[in-house]
């Protein structure tokens, strides 16, 4: 009896740990995903083309993470995922480290 209670407790704490180390490198995970930079880069200059149709919105362009650095990404029309949808544009965050891209999302009216 004391053999298979000495085995839960032993189960038990390492079940603990695993969780344990599970959920701090999730945490971790999520923490490094932000890429700083010290300056923001300087508005682009862009052709917005005509829409191929009155129902598409145009999503604006932004920024993407790349080998550790920001790529500019190209504004285009899109088809909204309904009608009550519209595109709320990306914008860029300053921070105590620097400057953070925060991308644009697709929100309801």
């Amino acid at each position: 009896m004391f053999f298979i209670v000495y085995l839960k407790t032993i189960f038990i704490k390492k079940y603990i740990a695993i969780c344990g180390v599970t959920i701090l490198t999730i945490l971790v995970g999520c923490g490094s995903s932000r890429l700083v930079v010290k300056e923001k880069p300087a508005d682009p200059v862009y052709y917005r083309p005509a829409p191929p149709n009155s129902s598409f919105i145009w999503v604006g362009p932004g920024y993407v993470k790349k080998a550790g650095k920001y790529e500019y990404r190209n504004g285009y029309w899109a088809s909204p995922p309904n009608s009550r949808h519209r595109w709320i544009e990306g914008k860029w965050k300053q921070t105590r480290r620097g400057w953070v891209w925060v991308g644009g999302h697709w929100g309801t009216i």
